[in-house]
């Protein structure tokens, strides 16, 4: 995540997703740039703005249900025996293999923001 400077917030990269959905990203952006979050949490907050207009995985996510992942995933690490089976039944609505395929996901886009292959948005500054 990009640190405010003297000149201002520098912009942050958002997923691939992001720019396949077309989601506007500008209040996004704006959101995360004020406050001092993760970059699973900003990628979580993201999925959640967006989550009706997702064609990854299977079905969408609501708010809710990507609030509890995001709890579950803190309360129920890599080590844990049947990680996925206990994030499911925090979230619920989804099966074990839902919400690791949403995990996938999330890690991918955290790859990719963090190699820089996802471009930061082109913003043009006002005054």
């Amino acid at each position: 995540m990009s640190l405010p400077t003297s000149k201002g917030p520098l912009p942050i990269p958002l997923s691939l997703g992001a720019y396949k959905r077309h989601v506007p990203t500008l209040v996004l952006s704006i959101l995360l740039l004020s406050t001092h979050l993760t970059l699973l949490t900003c990628l979580l907050l993201f999925y959640m703005a967006s989550s009706s207009m997702s064609s990854r995985g299977s079905g969408s996510w609501t708010a809710k249900q990507n609030k509890a992942f995001e709890k579950a995933l803190a309360v129920f690490d890599k080590d844990t025996p049947d990680r996925w089976h206990n994030v499911a039944k925090a979230v619920g609505g989804k099966t074990a293999e839902e919400v690791k395929q949403h995990y996938q996901v999330l890690v991918e886009d955290v790859k990719n923001i963090e190699s820089g292959r996802v471009p930061y948005p082109n913003y043009t500054a006002t005054e």
